[in-house]
Order: C-alpha cells, then structure tokens, then sequence
C-alpha cells in the first residue's frame, strides 16, 4: 500500500509530466456530474492524465468525465520511459500492457499514466476490465 505521508507531500507541491521533457507541470482539471467529484492532474503539453493509486474507481463512476476533452482526445502512442510525479522521480513508471495501449504504473504508490487520450477508451465496460485484469496481472 502506498504511503500516505508522501502522497500527502506530494498533493501539495507541483507534479512535473512524467513523461514531457520539457517541466511541464501538470494543471489540476476538476470534473463532476453533481454527485462524484475527481480532480485530474493533466499535462497541457501531451495531454497526458495521472490518477492517483485511489482514483480509478471514481474515475470509472464519473459519466461525465468520457465527455471530457481531454478524456475524449484521440489516442497518442508514447512509448518513452516517464518517472512519478506523485512520489518520488526516482521511480520509473512501470509499462503494463491493456489491449493496443500501454498504461504506466508506479511502483512506489501504485499510480497510473495514461497517455493523451488513453484514459477515455480504458473506462469504458470491456476497456476497465482489461484495464483491471493487466494491473492485478502485473502487481
């Protein structure tokens, strides 16, 4: 389980784009339909989105966030190596193959990194069970 006091450190300073090699800091991106409420940290360069180790849940209950633009974008393959922008930036993110995509995790507070326009085709029904089968596969 991830740690707390650093997840805590991090919510409160800037989290860099884990994979811009620019610093490129991630915007805060609120979305709610009324009764879920997420906050996204989005990279403004490559539309990338970070979910923190406890987001994917909501993420996944949240009806409005696949009309999102950024969920909504169209897929952009990357396949560079990117480090965590939550806990620590000497954890390299971990490749976790999904379908035709690969989603990034660390394995230091379980985060995940979606690419621009990777998020939206993952929350979907038959994309979040892929989505959760590659990531219990991959621990």
């Amino acid at each position: 389980m991830a740690d707390r006091a650093a997840l805590r450190w991090a919510m409160a300073h800037e989290r860099p784009c884990p994979k811009c090699t620019e610093h490129v800091a991630l915007t805060r991106r609120t979305v709610t339909d009324g009764v879920t409420r997420l906050e996204l940290d989005v990279c403004r360069a490559c539309r990338g989105v970070w979910l923190d180790w406890d987001e994917l849940g909501p993420a996944k209950a949240l009806s409005a966030l696949l009309q999102h633009p950024i969920v909504a974008a169209v897929p952009v393959r990357d396949e560079r190596a990117g480090v965590c922008p939550a806990c620590d930036p000497s954890h390299a993110l971990r490749r976790i193959p999904v379908g035709a995509f690969g989603i990034d995790r660390c394995p230091g507070c379980e985060g995940l990194w979606f690419d621009g326009g990777e998020l939206g085709p993952m929350l979907t029904d038959q994309g979040f069970e892929a989505l959760l089968k590659a990531l219990r596969a991959n621990p």
